[in-house]
């Protein structure tokens, strides 16, 4: 079926046609929220690991990503229009007492923002808006350092917009 829609698209002829222009990008352009609404960009990342320095008094924090649905970026036969963010597989949070490994996300039973079906080997995915619980290690005036492994990132479709000026008509 999909084939013989391609193969009729020949059968069109362009004119005063909205175009978009699709970009790829595997960059989940990552970001924490704060409770109050505040924004905390990476302060470094080497490869698939994001670091955050994040400041005191903080319980928690939404990991904000791009999303993509693999019906869009796989393909129509794949029947899964979930928003998914990314597969986020080793959480470690540095105070001055030491490393303390955060593992909410992969629990059985997961915070809001995590898929439960689409957690294993280590990996839970989000939904692009997850919230990550980090206890209570940053009360009383501690200020630490956030890591993030993203095991599985994208691809991401970044729509631009462009009007052409054309409308579809069929020959």
């Amino acid at each position: 079926m999909f084939y013989k829609l391609k193969c009729r698209e020949n059968k069109v002829n362009a004119t005063n046609v909205q175009t978009e222009t699709i970009h790829i990008s595997n960059d989940p352009d990552l970001l924490l929220l704060t409770e109050k609404g505040g924004t905390i960009r990476p302060l470094r990342r080497e490869g698939p690991v994001y670091s955050f320095m994040l400041p005191s008094d903080i319980p928690s924090v939404r990991l904000v990503s791009r999303t993509n649905r693999p019906c869009d970026v796989i393909g129509p036969f794949v029947d899964d229009r979930r928003p998914m963010g990314g597969g986020v597989e080793d959480v470690q949070l540095l105070v001055v007492k030491g490393p303390y490994k955060i593992t909410s996300h992969l629990h059985a039973r997961k915070p809001q923002g995590w898929y439960e079906d689409m957690g294993g080997n280590g990996v839970a995915w989000t939904d692009g808006n997850a919230v990550l619980p980090l206890g209570n290690y940053l009360l009383g005036g501690k200020i630490g350092m956030l890591s993030l492994r993203i095991q599985t990132a994208g691809p991401y479709q970044i729509k631009l917009q462009a009007d052409t000026g054309r409308t579809a008509q069929t020959v």
